[in-house]
């Protein structure tokens, strides 16, 4: 049951669509799979969670293989404007304080 070139939701039970959605939610969101068999009943889909569980095992390597490069790099440096008291100037500092 491997996924092939050709035709990669071949012998699947549900379409490759609703495969894709129900791997690309639960990736996206990070949500259980009963949430998300719950998710998909309300959409008027019976699958049961153990059902999502393989299809993200089967498609979920294969979607970040594709996805990976067209994500946006970043670096693990944050900085940020406010908030920090050492990016605000003394005379604001100054400004802020009561007069005793």
């Amino acid at each position: 049951m491997s996924v092939t070139a050709s035709n990669p939701f071949k012998w699947r039970h549900y379409p490759g669509d609703i495969i894709l959605w129900c791997v690309r939610w639960y990736l996206r969101f990070l949500i259980s799979f009963a949430h998300m068999a719950e998710m998909a009943l309300e959409r008027g889909l019976l699958i049961h969670s153990s059902c999502i569980w393989r299809c993200v095992q089967i498609y979920g390597p294969e979607l970040d293989r594709r996805c990976r490069p067209h994500l946006k790099r970043t670096n693990k440096s944050y900085r940020f404007e406010s908030g920090n008291p050492a990016s605000v100037s003394d005379s604001r500092r100054d400004s802020a304080r009561p007069i005793v």
